[in-house]
């Protein structure tokens, strides 16, 4: 259970930070990088960043047994369905050289946001499925030994 948990956590971290690198791509066609970064690095995309550290190092810390970690995920992972449910995202304005860069992308950029979407909310709650099972309640216990 705790390693069916450990990777569908790993697969949540990589696909929102997938998400972020096409957020960031449509950035750069729509030419504002630099300024939306400094300002994303403390608005929403900061946000979703701190989410998927928090993820990956709750799976690795799943991985080793660690209480802390399994406590940390269970509080992570409902944050995935919260921002399923709010929508994480931003305004752009774009310039008209650089419409039709953009507009080309838009499909593309809808099409992994919304797959992604769908795919890490299946695997939260997978994942909150598998941590909340006797099996790995009990694996986490503190008088829990692997003598094995």
């Amino acid at each position: 259970m705790v390693t069916g948990a450990f990777w569908c956590q790993l697969t949540i971290a990589g696909l929102l930070l997938g998400m972020m690198a096409v957020t960031m791509i449509a950035l750069v066609l729509a030419g504002q990088l630099v300024e939306d970064v400094v300002s994303a690095s403390v608005g929403p995309a900061g946000v979703l960043l701190v989410l998927v550290v928090w993820l990956a190092a709750g799976a690795f810390g799943l991985r080793r047994g660690s209480r802390i970690a399994y406590w940390l995920s269970l509080a992570g992972l409902p944050c995935v369905l919260a921002g399923s449910v709010i929508g994480i995202g931003g305004t752009v304005s774009i310039s008209s050289e650089n419409a039709e860069r953009v507009a080309r992308w838009m499909p593309v950029a809808m099409h992994v946001d919304g797959i992604g979407i769908v795919v890490a909310v299946g695997l939260a709650v997978t994942t909150l499925g598998l941590l909340i099972m006797k099996t790995s309640r009990a694996f986490f216990r503190p008088d829990h030994h692997d003598d094995g």
